[in-house]
């Protein structure tokens, strides 16, 4: 998974640093402005392997 934000925005580029994902470089590859690039880590808290998460109490049967 990669996450993208503007360069001079640091409370974006906060969030994806929480989320567990790590600066790989600035890139302009997918807009027309450069972008700073984060991609996840395997072992990030967001890599589960691909499950789907579980539905909470009171979720309808089937879904």
């Amino acid at each position: 998974m990669i996450g993208l934000a503007y360069p001079e925005n640091v409370a974006s580029r906060r969030v994806l640093e929480k989320a567990g994902m790590r600066f790989t470089g600035i890139t302009g590859d997918y807009s027309d402005e450069e972008l700073a690039r984060y991609e996840s880590n395997a072992d990030s808290p967001m890599n589960d392997g691909g499950s789907a998460p579980t539905p909470g109490p009171g979720a309808p049967a089937g879904h």
